[in-house]
């Protein structure tokens, strides 16, 4: 435990006891001095804002979530690469054959 000098505010503090724990000065009436309560009053008001701002936040990132897990819901059904391609080869195949085989397919149906 060695005692250390601080500056803070303009004024010399110094530890007591622990490395860190500091001692300040004290100013004004001696609650704080310099507006310190109207300062607190600022500073919880502020908070106030803060968690009404993080309430809203949370709410918004449900509703994102929300809709995230809707929308990947429903790119889960669509048809996936594969299966597009192997309908594309067999359209494509199944037109070729019918253009191949197009008079043995007129005389099968009499046509």
């Amino acid at each position: 435990m060695s005692e250390r000098s601080y500056s803070v505010g303009g004024g010399q503090t110094t530890s007591v006891g622990y490395d860190n724990v500091v001692k300040l000065p004290k100013g004004g009436s001696g609650s704080g001095g310099s507006g310190m309560d109207a300062r607190l009053v600022k500073l919880e008001t502020n908070m106030d804002h803060v968690k009404t701002d993080m309430s809203d936040v949370k709410t918004r990132l449900r509703s994102v979530e929300m809709s995230l897990a809707t929308l990947t819901e429903r790119v889960s059904h669509l048809p996936s690469k594969g299966f597009i391609f192997t309908t594309a080869v067999g359209i494509v195949a199944a037109l070729s054959a019918a253009l191949l085989f197009a008079e043995k397919l007129r005389a099968l149906f009499g046509v």
